[in-house]
């Protein structure tokens, strides 16, 4: 946890300028004659399939003024999911067992959009959810998951058996990333969000080698996906759809 603190620091940097543009309450620079819808509700297309995690995500965006907004998202554990087999011994019981029993995300992050776009765009559709963006992005979530783990014992007289067992494991996580994305609104009313995100993450997951982390999947986390275990490079890619209002 020590190695993550200079990461915080970092991060608190890249949000120097919401604090300060807040501090100042600048207002929209816009025409009086128009009028901004500057609330944003989204969910994560992946809520509506079957993921491999089944996760379901709605994200709230605010519009605090003209080209920059916050963003607040969570993601809870979804009631479908991928199920493990336990096997226990020829002509024994198979245990089916969800692989996620519960889990839950949040993440809190602020948008700064590109310059406005083309005029004709704005003639057409003034919103100021429309644009490229980059978003400084802080995510914590924790979860339940069910593994397999394998006991050996020995028998008499020179024989030994191995035991396949269920085990319950209490994953937590944090990352802070960066997100680079698009965002675009058709007739003022509905959203289509896109971004691919990059950055640090770091897990409590020990006593599993790099291999079985990869192997079985444990990188896999709600929001994030780590290239191994503790402190590691993470990624994330997100697609919603929503509305304004």
């Amino acid at each position: 946890m020590k190695t993550f603190f200079p990461i915080v620091i970092l991060f608190i940097f890249l949000l120097s300028p919401v604090i300060s543009s807040g501090q100042a309450q600048e207002e929209f620079s816009i025409p009086d004659k128009v009028k901004y819808k500057r609330h944003g509700l989204k969910i994560s297309l992946g809520s509506l399939i079957n993921t491999e995690e089944n996760y379901i995500g709605l994200s709230f965006e605010y519009a605090k003024k003209n080209r920059q907004s916050y963003q607040f998202s969570a993601g809870i554990k979804g009631f479908n999911g991928r199920e493990i087999n336990l096997y226990r011994g020829p002509g024994l019981e198979i245990l089916n067992a969800p692989r996620i029993t519960s889990g839950m995300y949040l993440k809190a992050s602020t948008r700064f959009y590109s310059s406005s776009m083309k005029p004709r765009h704005f003639k057409m559709n003034p919103s100021i959810f429309r644009g490229f963006y980059m978003e400084p992005e802080i995510i914590i979530g924790f979860y339940k998951r069910n593994y397999i783990t394998y006991n050996t014992s020995s028998g008499f007289p020179f024989s030994s058996f191995v035991t396949p067992e269920l085990t319950n494991k209490n994953i937590n996580y944090q990352a802070l990333m960066i997100n680079f994305g698009r965002q675009g609104v058709l007739e003022d009313v509905l959203l289509l969000d896109f971004h691919l995100g990059f950055g640090l993450a770091l897990d409590n997951i020990h006593g599993i080698s790099d291999d079985e982390y990869n192997r079985n999947n444990f990188n896999q986390h709600g929001a994030i996906l780590k290239t191994k275990k503790g402190l590691s490079i993470a990624t994330n890619l997100s697609i919603k759809i929503g509305g304004i209002f």
